[in-house]
């Protein structure tokens, strides 16, 4: 059986955990760093991070929603598991991905220069998705039960492992890209 993609709500805590270690991390970088393109047609990691908050924000504001209508009761089935679906969308999302998507214009940063700002917005996307799963641990919640809907695409429904998974592999997705980043902007710089 492989379990790659079955999770306890302590594993999931621990992802974010890690996500908001590494969005610390970003905060020692110099904000003309982040500012800097790696070439032509790509992101600075100002805009990778941009795109994050945006990605989050979606996600976060569709798990309220389906908590609030769920009123969530303590039953859990532990460890959980998205649908097959979900399962081989989080696999294309892993990195290192070798197929870039392009990105919808509902995520798409926008002009934005306040790096701190971003940042902080980042990490409080890490922050609310900790508390909630703080609650379903403290209530023993069913994550699969609590229903939702896709963020970008309204008709696919989801439910709330669904859009934790999605979302911790899609923001690692970008972290990868932007250690990329990192390597060709930091090349350059050692170069000059």
């Amino acid at each position: 059986m492989n379990n790659r993609y079955y999770f306890t709500i302590k594993e999931l805590e621990e992802k974010f955990e890690a996500a908001a270690g590494r969005i610390e991390e970003f905060q020692n970088y110099q904000p003309d760093l982040m500012l800097l393109k790696p070439g032509p047609g790509r992101w600075s990691i100002h805009e990778i991070c941009l795109h994050l908050v945006e990605f989050g924000k979606l996600y976060l504001m569709e798990m309220d929603k389906a908590i609030t209508k769920a009123n969530p009761m303590p039953q859990r089935d532990d460890p959980f598991r998205p649908r097959w679906h979900f399962r081989r969308m989080a696999a294309f999302f892993e990195p290192p991905y070798k197929l870039k998507l392009k990105t919808l214009p509902v995520l798409k940063p926008g002009n934005h220069e306040e790096v701190r700002k971003t940042l902080e917005e980042l990490a409080d996307i890490q922050a609310n998705v900790l508390h909630v799963l703080e609650q379903a641990g403290a209530s023993r919640w069913n994550l699969k039960k609590i229903k939702a809907k896709n963020p970008v695409f309204r008709f696919l429904s989801m439910n709330l492992i669904e859009l934790l998974v999605i979302l911790e592999v899609h923001q690692r997705r970008h972290f990868w890209q932007i250690e990329q980043n990192l390597k060709v902007l930091e090349g350059e710089t050692r170069d000059e």
